[in-house]
């Protein structure tokens, strides 16, 4: 008697999310089995509300081709066993079924495995670009075969000019996202891409034509009459100036550390000496090469420490008290981003107070430090240890928009001999 396969919406139970699972049937000899698809399918093709909405998805085109292949797949296994078994069936069934076959359920699992790496920002990152593919779609299937160099031009160009009218989850209307997040948002799906490739995933790889768009710098770093003006600015004993102010610094004077590493500092930092302190950069926590950055305690370091940070016996309390040990990862993350904030809201009206006229934000702060010594004579390769780089080359990249400020302040100066003469 001839094996038969069909797709079915299991009504039986709801699911956590409130749907209705689809599934594979296999009938043979009037005995039957369903099996889940969730690993062959897109999660939006795996579920339905409905008998009526599963209907309603098998007369899409789009949907229909997806179920389509689906069952000719399942077919060319029955066709290949010598002998019909449920068993034999499941075996090769599961063994070639792949949740990264589709991209929404590649980037949730992705996300899940960064947060449980503690990787909230990278996560968010991750979050933030599948949220903008989903739109994109309007929720339609999407298989890593999908992704070729043309599907990531037209994305880059929605994201840069999305469709006029549109609005977001806040009812806002949606704007062109910068060039910096268009580039984070491709090099995601090109880590995600790599990944499915690792897996087995059998698609032809896009990245060879196609290049994510690598934004330049273009914050203009403050030069040492700016920064003085910050240091020596009259807070007028107003608490939340003053200590927002002395985060700024403290990056600043630091090696330019980021707002996360100056959170997690902790006693145990510190060399017994208490002439410099060294620690491991945050984002780099999960790699294995992820070297130790050393500072010098300088007066101005610590004047800061001693102004906001309470001595404790344990050495393994935090040196800011921003943070504490009984706060999950989640948590950490979100009072950081939340602080950047207050602290960029707070630099900016001490610079307005300064005359200057940057919008800034806390990493003006890494920017500084290193156009100031860059431009003192301080060697790409000090600076490169400083700033915890891995190479000499990210150090270049990251100075080559100060070498632009150097060049035409040279060039005014070759100008100015002339004109004044």
């Amino acid at each position: 008697m001839a094996t038969t396969s069909n797709l079915i919406l299991d009504t039986r139970r709801k699911g956590k999310s409130g749907l209705y699972p689809v599934k594979i049937r296999i009938i043979h000899e009037r005995k039957y089995k369903d099996y889940s698809v969730k690993s062959r399918l897109q999660t939006a093709l795996s579920f339905a509300r409905s008998k009526k909405a599963f209907d309603t998805m098998r007369k899409d085109y789009q949907f229909e081709t997806y179920y389509s292949k689906l069952i000719g797949e399942v077919n060319d296994i029955l066709l290949k066993l010598p002998e019909f078994t449920f068993d034999q069936f499941e075996e090769r069934y599961l063994k070639e079924s792949n949740d990264w076959n589709d991209v929404y359920t590649a980037f949730e699992e992705q996300i899940e495995n960064l947060f449980q790496e503690n990787r909230e920002g990278y996560a968010s990152s991750f979050r933030s670009t599948l949220t903008a593919i989903k739109y994109f779609r309007k929720n339609k299937p999407l298989s890593f075969k999908d992704i070729t160099s043309a599907w990531l031009k037209k994305f880059e160009a929605h994201l840069k000019n999305p469709p006029v009218g549109k609005v977001n989850a806040n009812k806002t209307p949606l704007k062109g996202k910068s060039t910096s997040t268009i580039g984070v948002y491709m090099r995601n799906i090109r880590v995600l891409f790599n990944e499915a490739l690792k897996r087995g995933i059998k698609a032809e790889y896009p990245f060879r034509d196609y290049k994510p768009p690598q934004a330049k710098n273009k914050k203009r770093p403050l030069n040492i009459e700016q920064m003085s003006k910050i240091i020596a600015y009259d807070c007028k004993e107003n608490q939340k100036l003053i200590y927002y102010r002395d985060l700024f610094l403290f990056s600043f004077y630091a090696n330019g550390l980021n707002l996360a590493d100056i959170c997690h500092l902790k006693w145990a930092n510190i060399e017994t000496d208490g002439q410099s302190f060294t620690f491991k950069r945050e984002k780099n926590k999960n790699r294995e090469n992820n070297e130790e950055i050393s500072v010098t305690i300088t007066p101005s370091i610590q004047k800061i420490i001693d102004t906001w940070c309470i001595r404790s016996l344990s050495k393994d309390n935090f040196i800011f008290p921003v943070l504490n040990s009984t706060m999950d990862s989640k948590r950490q993350y979100a009072i950081v981003k939340q602080l950047n904030k207050q602290i960029n809201k707070y630099i900016n009206m001490i610079a307005r107070d300064c005359g200057i006229d940057e919008i800034l934000s806390f990493q003006y702060a890494r920017h500084s430090f290193t156009s100031i010594l860059k431009n003192t004579g301080t060697s790409a390769e000090y600076l490169k240890e400083a700033l915890g780089h891995k190479n000499i080359t990210t150090t270049q990249l990251y100075m080559s928009n100060f070498e632009d400020t150097e060049r035409k302040k040279q060039a005014n100066k070759l100008e100015s001999i002339f004109t004044s003469a």
